[in-house]
């Protein structure tokens, strides 16, 4: 039995909330969709956000789309269980495709204990000796490391940094961005909304950089 969900459902917090993001796609020109897509949970369940729990769902999309990329700013849930209850874990998350980014596979989660622990058995952390307040605040990993060192500049760092809880996954025309276990409500919808689109922007700019790069190089 989910309480979680019974509990939202007698408060009117589903009714709210589909309001809510209503109210939000029309003020940024978005198409909004109550549709759960099971294809879209699919085609990116490499990314760990997707790996977690059972019963993925997506609901309340917020859609912008054009020929060269879509993005998408959606909440979704998953079911973690013991024994017979089940609890609800859910979060809004930021969606890019696009084949203006050419990412290197990464993943950046905010430093705990854990992270530590694995760093003392020989799992990587990409750190920046000249950015002492990132790498303690966040642990980066992925396996091309000088590559993503090179997308993980002072300007995006310092992005990072405006939200420390931010956690972001990225890999080839794909960017994914959202909060753990947070639903965004208002002012912090707002500020994620402003905040992972000028990542996605700069990324694009880094990406358009280093295929320049590797384009110089070949010849």
């Amino acid at each position: 039995m989910n309480f979680n969900r019974i509990w939202n459902l007698l408060l009117g917090n589903e009714i709210n909330r589909e309001e809510h993001l209503r109210e939000f796609a029309f003020d940024n020109g978005l198409i909004f969709s109550t549709e759960n897509d099971i294809g879209l949970i699919a085609q990116f369940s490499d990314f760990s956000l997707f790996t977690e729990g059972s019963d993925g769902k997506i609901k309340y999309q917020c859609i912008q789309k054009n020929l060269l990329e879509s993005n998408l700013l959606f909440d979704y849930s998953y079911q973690l269980r013991t024994g017979k209850t089940s609890v609800s874990i859910d979060q809004t998350v930021r969606l890019f495709n696009s084949k203006r980014l050419a990412l290197p596979r990464f993943t950046l989660k905010p430093e705990n204990i854990l992270h530590t622990i694995a760093e003392w058995f020989g799992y990587d952390d990409i750190d920046f000796q000249s950015d002492e307040l990132f790498s303690k605040k966040f642990h980066l990993s992925g396996e091309f490391e000088q590559l993503i060192r090179k997308y993980f500049d002072d300007d995006v760092r310092n992005l990072c940094l405006k939200n420390q809880k931010i956690q972001i996954e990225g890999s080839n025309y794909y960017l994914l961005l959202y909060v753990e276990h947070k639903i965004l409500e208002k002012t912090d919808l707002k500020s994620f909304y402003k905040l992972s689109t000028l990542i996605f922007e700069l990324l694009i700019i880094k990406s358009s950089h280093n295929l320049s790069d590797l384009q110089s190089s070949s010849k």
